[in-house]
């Protein structure tokens, strides 16, 4: 796993195989909590965690990583 630590506003970008990318930027912390703002290609689907094992289950399916 990749740890990085960011200021508000300030940026990273993760680089598809293809070409494309992926930016994420730390909108707000609040507390214990962080909103992070996610700029993507449409064909992109971003979930959250919960979400993504919801599906998984439903197909009788595992994740391929774990936290």
């Amino acid at each position: 796993m990749l740890v990085l630590s960011r200021h508000m506003n300030e940026r990273y970008v993760m680089l598809l195989p293809d070409g494309q990318a992926i930016w994420i930027m730390t909108v707000a912390v609040t507390g214990d909590k962080v909103r992070h703002g996610i700029d993507a290609p449409k064909e992109i689907k971003i979930l959250r965690e919960e979400v993504y094992r919801q599906i998984l289950a439903e197909k009788g399916l595992q994740p391929t990583r774990s936290a």
